[in-house]
């Protein structure tokens, strides 16, 4: 499944809230600060090159960017407001409108969760060719060994797809190279008591740390690496 009408619509309806209902409670936090932390490591904020930030929603992450892109106008409408100095576009993410070669970094959050195979490989190929030689990709994934423990079961397209760290690596071919993958959200936060969270998030990052249980936390940050 490319990203389709259902999709757009779906973060249309939710543009001007979204932000406030996903990530301005414990719960998001949670995740975010996890997400911070990592994408700390590989990016400078504010942005100090040229860095897309594909399916920005919102605007969560465009401190470290310099252009923002998704595929809900809705959603560009209030990132804009908040971001005036972010260049923006709206379309599909498997055909982007960057020449080749355009930047130096590509981000990518909450996307191909949604998606299929098919279209991630697609976007792999979109990204390689807008990044610059040696330019990183940052994008996550739900954690398809963490569901298979669970016996997660998905409901319709969101948030359906999952990978694990050896799937990845089977599809990324001579034009990508696997810098490193991080670990996000190992405890089950939603049964952690809300006063609890700040601090079991700081020994969730830590047991992510480890790499036999990264590969069990709730989400994979990957980063790639283009090769030429």
């Amino acid at each position: 499944m490319e990203e389709s009408p259902a999709i757009k619509a779906y973060y249309d309806k939710l543009a001007q809230d979204y932000e406030a209902d996903r990530f301005h409670n414990s719960y998001g936090q949670y995740i975010q600060a996890q997400e911070l932390r990592i994408l700390h490591k590989y990016l400078a904020a504010p942005c100090q090159g040229s860095c897309l930030d594909l399916a920005c929603g919102s605007g969560r992450y465009l401190k470290f960017a310099s252009h923002g892109f998704d595929i809900s106008p809705k959603m560009i409408a209030v990132a804009q407001a908040k971001h005036p100095e972010i260049e923006f576009e709206v379309g599909d993410a498997i055909a982007l409108p960057y020449a080749d070669g355009s930047f130096t970094d590509c981000l990518s959050f909450h996307l191909m969760m949604h998606l299929e195979l098919e279209s991630l490989q697609k976007i792999l190929k979109e990204v390689q060719r807008i990044l610059k030689p040696g330019g990183q990709f940052i994008l996550d994934l739900p954690s398809a060994k963490r569901r298979k423990l669970i016996n997660y079961q998905a409901e319709g397209w969101h948030g359906a797809f999952s990978m694990d760290i050896k799937g990845m690596k089977d599809i990324l071919g001579a034009d990508w190279q696997l810098q490193a993958y991080h670990g996000i959200a190992l405890f089950p936060i939603h049964h952690i008591p809300q006063k609890l969270r700040p601090l079991m998030r700081r020994i969730d990052s830590l047991l992510c740390r480890i790499p036999f249980l990264k590969d069990y936390a709730s989400y994979l940050i990957i980063v790639l690496k283009k090769r030429k």
